[in-house]
């Protein structure tokens, strides 16, 4: 997975980690939130970089893992509050300003010209002509 982290992710995530030159020679992990993948954990190990009469202690990344998000109970509470949850426009309304501008957006991007709405009425209402004619 470390291959999959780009560069820039990896060193924003060894500036976390202590000094090389007095740290204990040891794997060093460092947990950071990388887009969709969700929280990952990046092994560091430190090394001596050697260049002519030059010697410096650096890190360097040498595995990377997925985490898994821990449910909390207020996870669990909520989870049982929307297990019922009907989106009804007083429900959606009720919710947090984030999350109703969220679904406002998806409804505007399903049907941003409000077509469905417009075809569905005349179709509902020519099914409720075409029963009544024939019941009459």
């Amino acid at each position: 997975m470390l291959e999959s982290i780009p560069g820039e992710i990896i060193s924003k995530a060894a500036t976390m980690l202590p000094d090389a030159e007095t740290a204990p020679d040891e794997a060093h992990n460092v947990e950071i939130r990388y887009g969709r993948r969700g929280r990952v954990r990046i092994t560091f190990r430190r090394f001596m970089y050697t260049r002519g009469n030059t010697s410096r202690w650096c890190w360097t990344a040498t595995g990377a893992a997925r985490l898994r998000d821990k449910i909390t109970e207020r996870d669990k509470t909520l989870a049982e509050y929307f297990r019922d949850w009907q989106p009804t426009p007083e429900a959606v309304n009720a919710l947090p300003k984030p999350l109703r501008r969220y679904i406002h957006r998806l409804e505007t991007t399903a049907d941003s010209a409000g077509l469905l709405r417009e075809n569905s009425a005349p179709k509902d209402r020519l099914a409720a002509l075409s029963k009544k004619l024939a019941d009459g």
